[in-house]
């Protein structure tokens, strides 16, 4: 048989890499996954016309593995992914945002768990979140995602929120565009992993949680999901959605919203510096917490509503 008819290979893993004006990062990202020991990958770098060096970074890698594309993406990142997407050829999908990076055997041992679940339709694990803290110091913490109901993974996902970090998924590629890919719908920017991954339990409940960080997640930069007031605009139009989805005797009152919704719209106010805001918002998440019986939040909640009350007391000592 000629090279000219021989089939091609058959990739395991695509890897999905969105980008813009990271050139300060994404070398990091990109190296991350030339140290993984797993080695049938695909590489699609997505980027969003750039208007600094990242592309010369990109170009500067001898790796066939490592595939460029330029795509104008309108400010809509679930657009580039869904492009990474169109363009993939492997069996799993995997994300790695450009200012993330990932651990050395991040693959290794996700493949080990799909060999133990090869129908699997979803898995993710816990991260370690890079950030700064009020005296601007760099610090570092796991952040634990929770396990996901195995028998309810949709009504979980719904209740209590989303866990599931972007650039610690791998999914399988024939579900992802079973679902259409993210919703490239403006409204929901900045939400639309959550409903992505919404759509996809409600299709197959085989999701898989790795309690071990294999994700270093930034968020010292210009993250995109640090832009709070996106973020509160959107909320509401991600509740009005979801409410929509659900049973018709589900939901249907202030008193039955899930706790995480104004958890999440508490959290935006204080990084905005509303606290008298933040602190109304954290004592609601706080009833509903216990209307629902969700108590994983309430130590949480009792927390940071303690912290926005000092902040708002220093304030108006300060007046």
């Amino acid at each position: 048989m000629s090279e000219a008819n021989k089939p091609s290979k058959k990739i395991r893993m695509s890897i999905i890499m969105p980008t813009y004006n990271r050139a300060s990062t994404i070398e990091r990202a990109i190296d991350s996954v030339l140290c993984q020991k797993i080695e049938d990958w695909e590489l699609i770098v997505v980027d969003n016309y750039s208007t600094d060096c990242t592309q010369q970074i990109v170009s500067q890698y001898s790796d066939s593995r490592i595939k460029y594309t330029l795509f104008r993406n309108d400010g809509v990142i679930a657009a580039a992914r869904n492009e990474g997407i169109k363009q993939s050829i492997g069996e799993y999908l995997a994300f790695l945002d450009s200012d993330d990076w990932w651990h050395p055997n991040k693959l290794v041992i996700s493949l080990e768990w799909i060999s133990k679940c090869p129908m699997f339709g979803l898995l993710y694990s816990d991260h370690i979140m890079k950030y700064h803290d009020d005296s601007n110091t760099l610090r570092q913490r796991r952040i634990r995602s929770r396990k996901i109901n195995p028998f309810n993974p949709y009504n979980d996902l719904l209740m209590k929120g989303n866990t599931i970090t972007t650039s610690t998924v791998i999914v399988r590629t024939d579900l992802m565009r079973k679902i259409g890919g993210f919703s490239e719908d403006r409204k929901i920017i900045g939400w639309e992993d959550y409903y992505a991954w919404l759509s996809l339990a409600q299709i197959e409940s085989r999701i898989v949680h790795i309690a071990k960080p294999l994700v270093y997640y930034d968020y010292t930069g210009q993250n995109y999901s640090k832009n709070g007031k996106v973020l509160l605009e959107n909320i509401k139009h991600i509740s009005s959605i979801l409410y929509n989805n659900v049973d018709s005797n589900k939901l249907v009152t202030n008193d039955c919203r899930p706790p995480w919704i104004l958890y999440q719209k508490a959290l935006v106010y204080a990084e905005e510096c509303n606290y008298r805001q933040s602190f109304k918002c954290f004592i609601s998440a706080l009833y509903l917490a216990f209307r629902h019986g969700e108590i994983n939040i309430i130590p949480k909640c009792l927390y940071k509503a303690l912290k926005v009350s000092l902040k708002q007391l220093k304030r108006m000592r300060e007046e």
